[in-house]
């Protein structure tokens, strides 16, 4: 009969991307007072009652951002605070560029390490 191995296997774990704590896709990377675009269907999709206040008719339509307390350029849709507690207030009618924000992806990642989240 064979003999089993002692040894154990060493498994990196895979880091655990908690969306509703970070918040830093929603963080734009320049100070611009939109920087989601919108797509046709996007801004249908959104409820009337967001859709004249959050978007703005300029340039085919954008979401627009605020300021938050670090001083950051975020979406006008995020609630709470980027790296501690955060949802999105239109999440179930988001943009087609957020539904393709996939956590873990290179945009992810580069997004953490802006907002400084490890």
């Amino acid at each position: 009969m064979p003999r089993r191995s002692k040894a154990l296997a060493v498994v990196a774990a895979e880091p655990v991307y908690d969306c509703q704590r970070c918040g830093a896709c929603c963080i734009a990377d320049f100070d611009e007072p939109t920087y989601v675009t919108l797509m046709p269907s996007d801004e249908k999709r959104l409820p009337a009652k967001y859709r004249e206040q959050m978007v703005q008719k300029i340039f085919g339509g954008s979401l627009n951002t605020k300021h938050d307390k670090q001083g950051n350029c975020v979406c006008v849709a995020l609630k709470g605070v980027v790296g501690k507690s955060v949802s999105c207030m239109i999440y179930e009618h988001r943009p087609k560029v957020c539904r393709d924000f996939t956590p873990g992806n290179v945009n992810c990642t580069a997004a953490r390490l802006v907002a400084g989240i490890d």
